[in-house]
């Protein structure tokens, strides 16, 4: 067997309930939470109130489809602005895919688009 690493978040939390924990955690990053939903922001609710209540600044990001690489661009530059400590992606695929690309690129500077990567052999748009 050859031998490997294994990198991945520093903490998992699981369990029933687990979610009610989110606000606290997410405290422990800083006092701005950017946070990114599905269509239906109003589904968090639940977290984005017990954000506030733990003193959080918050900022919602709803993303309607699968984003675009306009939509990321637009999602990273308002969180950008927004100065933003944490950024929480909750929803199905579209939310959590633009989310993990928001909290990617939040602090690398430049141009996002420096950082789309292609798997295997291009082929011209048509």
């Amino acid at each position: 067997m050859t031998p490997f690493s294994f990198a991945t978040a520093a903490q998992i939390v699981f369990g029933a309930g687990a979610s009610a924990q989110a606000p606290g955690l997410a405290r422990g990053f800083g006092a701005r939470a950017f946070v990114v939903t599905g269509a239906a922001p109003a589904r968090a609710a639940w977290l984005t109130e017990g954000l506030a209540a733990e003193g959080l600044a918050v900022a919602l990001w709803p993303t309607p489809r699968e984003p675009l690489v306009a939509d990321a661009l637009a999602a990273v530059a308002a969180a950008r602005e927004f100065a933003a400590d944490v950024v929480i992606a909750i929803g199905g695929g579209a939310a959590l895919d633009l989310g993990k690309a928001v909290a990617g690129l939040l602090r690398e500077p430049g141009d996002p688009l420096d950082h789309l990567e292609v798997v295997g052999k291009g082929l011209p748009l048509t």
